[in-house]
């Protein structure tokens, strides 16, 4: 288990639009991450005082991001993170309305389906006291240049 200090330099957001809590479980195919920023009034992806279940695609994309910077980390412990962005999000199916009103924790799961020297595919999905909230398809588009995990 990684705590939110030890993810951080893992992704370029900080402050509170760092949204994951901590690493639950990795592996090379992986991650199953934990969160409970949801329910901060001062959450930066709420609007008009709700978060949108919409707003879950963003805690998945975090967990698949950290997947990669953990995996990059493992086998490059000294290269600098790999820039990464979302460019592909597909088959997303919703079983909320919002995220802003579940009292518990989200647990977050993505798994690596491909990976290509220009991006990483992930099947995705957010659970909430047992219950699927959200799934989908990810795709991650890497930054030219750095050294990705395989």
């Amino acid at each position: 288990m990684l705590n939110k200090t030890e993810i951080e330099s893992l992704l370029p957001h900080h402050g509170t639009m760092f949204l994951l809590e901590q690493v639950e479980h990795f592996d090379r195919n992986e991650i199953e991450c934990s969160a409970i920023s949801h329910r901060d009034v001062g959450n930066p992806l709420r609007h008009n005082g709700c978060l949108p279940i919409q707003m879950a695609i963003e805690y998945a994309a975090q967990a698949a991001g950290i997947h990669g910077g953990l995996l990059n980390r493992e086998l490059h412990p000294d290269a600098p993170a790999q820039m990464g962005y979302l460019a592909v999000i597909s088959n997303l199916q919703w079983q909320a309305q919002r995220l802003d009103d579940l009292p518990g924790a989200l647990r977050i799961h993505a798994r690596r389906t491909a990976v290509t020297p220009g991006g990483r595919a992930y099947r995705v999905s957010i659970e909430h006291a047992g219950r699927s909230i959200m799934s989908g398809d990810l795709i991650i588009a890497l930054e030219a240049g750095g050294k990705d995990a395989v």
